[in-house]
């Protein structure tokens, strides 16, 4: 069970397992502080350096041509060392979700099908900005692209996915041509998983030694003096100076001391929440493991041609695998295997310390090989189920969102924080674009970097020296208003302008100078040494009011990057709405679909039209079963999916709308049939649903609304069945080949328009047609050629027709 709210993550731990990506770390970095002392004032403070954090430094550098941050401090903080965190420590892959298993019809229905098709093609887009940086740069991080393999060991999870890349089709048939569906022996063993029941291949995929590619970018930055490293640097605390600031300044507090920056960027993944309460149960951590495996010699001498991931069960649990290169002396070739999570405690949800292994999970990581890769040899043993030697084995933690999005933009209730964080173990396929996509947003916002004097002084009268002053020794002065009170000055000092005299003579207190002895220093100085700033100091073309007009986002963002990511009031209310209560399956299930009611009519019904919608699958599976025949073998998707879909979201539904979708009379028709000729009925399953949809039935049994409800229903069916009985009566007194067509769809397959009718009888007026059933029934052969005509205006009816003369 999980608690209300996840606690705080608290800081990284200080020390961590020994992870195969930094078995060599680079020498510039290790230990690495750009200057000895920690800087007291930035215009940008990134807090981490793993991928997210280089990347947004990286993307802030090149923002017009690198003019933007000219003349600027970017700092980076870092807790321990450089990218010693979930980047140092993930499975090396950059592999983007095309199909979405199992959640993409959950995204269209959520998130609409465009704005679901933009984040698909999003991680597309970020695996080519990663390739293109690497190729440009000739990066030495052993990156690959090459295909990778989803590798299904279970009939019902395979069964998913491809439905799943069904669903796709329908919408994005050039996403879906990256994908092949293999289920044949003979490929299945060229893949090198024989005892698969399926799998999936993905054109676009690629390896990488993750560790390399950040440490050339910081040293790259570090260089060409654009950052300011600081390692072992941990952030404690941060708070704002002057909260009502158009640009406020922010302090950033370390144990080394404090610094103070206009903008922070929080880059933290799993721990963002311990500096961002508002993102506490929005972002969680889980900590994964993974290992460095000696294979068996055949993988070895035949090294693997994928990436792979390896799925038995639920995909999000899922295995996944990359080889290391094999080199030309024969070294090399070890199995990067993570995953296991089953087997961890609690499933590693919570768990920040990555200094500790799973001992239980380390154990199946090591005899997991032998089990997907059933057909190789030359194991250090005969038996082949013997666990493989693990080089090393190690800890992560991930950064997970309770809405499974990432988290990219500014922090709610603040100006001048942002986030990117919440990667769900998926941060190679995300980071890259989001970085780029905070940098342009950082740029939009703020066209010229607000100067620290004007974020900290914003409300103040200061001046700024043009030349230098020596203070005189007036003490014989006959200036009664100067003397022995003058102070020095150096050009660019910035001085509070207390009081000016009327000769000419001005009395400030200098608040920051090039020498720290002279700050806060009080004394005169001559008015025709400084310049006086304007009231709001819009120095170097920066000006509030420009400010405070500009939109969060540019406009043409959204072209490319899902809006869905960006951080809203509304969003962070809804993801910690998914965490109230319940078992974490429970938690996950959420995210993907309307499982929290609330009596609102309006959800009762999108509810009551998506259990519809899973009758009708069923209802069509028994049709199948029936009839004993299924040419394209679609009777396991559509009974798994329903099955699966009734069992994760819909059990636990209110039971008068369970009773009004009447999801067990297609169930009981299953529990009665045997199946068709290539797939049997999991009758085990169907009665167990059966039993819990009674249970929930029997609890409103008693209710003495109850027979009025049923009443009502009956009366409305009744009314609906007359208006479809008078529009058949008009088609059929009408032109003799409109009667052709109704009669050829009832010979033909009366299933078809028998489907269509219930639809029509048993939908809220008006009648919407539901294009995702019509597409199912299109599909099958005994409905080649069938249509669910759309309804003409003042029609409250559906029918199946059958164009074909």
């Amino acid at each position: 069970m999980v608690s209300e709210h996840f606690p705080d993550p608290q800081l990284p731990s200080e020390e961590s397992t020994s992870s195969f990506w930094l078995k060599q770390p680079d020498e510039f970095l290790l230990g690495h502080r750009t200057t000895v002392e920690l800087p007291t004032e930035a215009d940008i403070i990134i807090i981490g350096s793993g991928i997210a954090g280089a990347q947004t430094a990286r993307y802030l550098s090149e923002q017009d041509g690198g003019a933007w941050v000219k003349g600027r401090k970017i700092v980076m903080l870092e807790a321990r060392e450089a990218c010693w965190g979930a980047t140092g420590r993930n499975g090396g892959h950059c592999k983007p979700s095309l199909y979405a298993y199992p959640r993409l019809q959950h995204l269209f229905d959520d998130l609409g099908i465009s704005e679901t098709l933009t984040a698909i093609n999003f991680e597309l887009r970020n695996l080519s900005l990663l390739t293109s940086y690497i190729q440009e740069n000739g990066v030495d991080c052993d990156f690959h692209r090459l295909p990778s393999c989803d590798a299904y060991f279970d009939q019902e999870s395979f069964s998913l996915a491809v439905h799943s890349i069904q669903t796709l089709r329908q919408h994005a048939p050039e996403l879906a041509d990256k994908l092949t569906i293999v289920t044949d022996k003979p490929t299945l063993a060229s893949l090198r998983i024989p005892s698969a029941v399926g799998a999936i291949t993905i054109k676009d995929a690629a390896k990488l030694w993750p560790y390399k590619l950040v440490a050339h970018i910081l040293k790259d930055l570090i260089k060409s003096q654009y950052l300011n490293l600081q390692t072992s640097t941990p952030v404690l605390a941060i708070s704002t100076l002057n909260d009502g600031a158009p640009v406020p300044l922010h302090r950033v507090h370390t144990p080394r001391g404090a610094l103070t920056a206009p903008v922070v960027i929080h880059a933290t993944n799993a721990f963002a929440s311990h500096l961002v309460p508002a993102m506490r149960d929005a972002i969680y951590p889980v900590r994964a493991q993974m290992s460095a495996l000696t294979p068996p010699k055949s993988l070895i001498s035949n090294p693997l041609k994928h990436t792979y991931g390896l799925v038995d069960g639920e995909r999000s649990k899922a295995e996944y695998l990359v080889q290391e290169d094999v080199h030309a002396n024969g070294t090399g070739g070890a199995f990067l295997l993570g995953g296991g999570r089953k087997y961890a405690k609690n499933q590693g949800v919570g768990i920040t310390d990555d200094n500790h292994i799973d001992t239980d999970v380390g154990d199946y990581l090591r005899s997991s090989v032998g089990k997907y890769f059933d057909d190789e040899c030359g194991y250090p043993v005969a038996d082949k189920d013997t666990m493989c030697d693990a080089q090393y084995m190690w800890s992560g933690i991930m950064g997970f969102s309770a809405d499974e999005r990432p988290w990219v933009g500014k922090v709610p209730g603040t100006e001048g924080q942002y986030i990117l964080a919440g990667f769900e173990g998926h941060g190679m396929a995300y980071t890259t674009g989001s970085a780029k996509a905070l940098a342009e947003i950082l740029r939009h916002r703020y066209p010229v970097l607000p100067d620290e004097v004007y974020s900290k002084y914003w409300n103040r009268n200061i001046c700024m020296a043009l030349y230098d002053y020596e203070a005189q020794d007036t003490a014989e002065m006959e200036n009664v208003l100067v003397r022995g009170r003058e102070v020095s000055i150096r050009a660019g000092d910035v001085v509070e302008i207390i009081e000016k005299g009327h000769n000419g003579w001005w009395f400030g207190c200098i608040i920051k100078s090039s020498d720290q002895s002279n700050v806060n220093t009080f004394g005169w100085f001559p008015s025709n040494f400084v310049e006086e700033l304007p009231y709001g100091h819009a120095r170097g073309g920066f000006e509030p009011s420009m400010y405070a007009s500009l939109q969060e986002y540019p406009k043409d963002i959204f072209q490319w990057f899902p809006r869905s990511f960006t951080v809203t009031e509304e969003r962070l209310k809804n993801a910690r709405g998914i965490l109230e209560s319940g078992d974490l399956e429970t938690v996950r299930r959420r995210a993907r679909g309307p499982a929290i009611y609330s009596g609102n009519e309006e959800k009762e019904e999108k509810l009551y039209k998506e259990m519809l919608y899973e009758r009708y699958k069923l209802q069509f599976a028994v049709k199948l079963a029936e009839c004993g025949k299924d040419e394209d073998n679609i009777f396991p998707t559509l009974e798994s999916s329903a099955l699966t879909n009734i069992e994760q979201k819909y059990l636990d539904a209110p039971a008068h709308i369970i009773r009004k979708a009447k999801l067990a009379k297609p169930l009981k028709q299953l529990s009665k049939l045997s199946g068709t000729e290539t797939h049997k009925i999991d009758q085990a399953r169907v009665l167990s649903i059966l039993s819990k949809l009674s249970h929930s039935k029997d609890e409103e049994a008693g209710s003495t609304k109850e027979k009025e409800r049923k009443e009502r229903n009956s009366a409305h069916k009744a009314e609906l069945r007359a208006i479809i009985r008078e529009k058949i009566k008009e088609m059929k007194k009408g032109s003799q080949d409109s009667q052709e067509k109704i009669m050829t769809a009832c010979n033909k397959c009366q299933r078809g328009e028998v489907i269509a009718r219930d639809f029509a009888t048993e939908t809220s007026s008006p009648l919407v047609k539901d294009l995702r059933a019509s597409q199912t029934l299109e599909r099958h052969p005994l409905l080649r050629g069938l249509k669910t005509e759309d309804n003409k205006e003042g029609e409250e009816w559906v029918m199946i027709v059958n164009e074909k003369r």
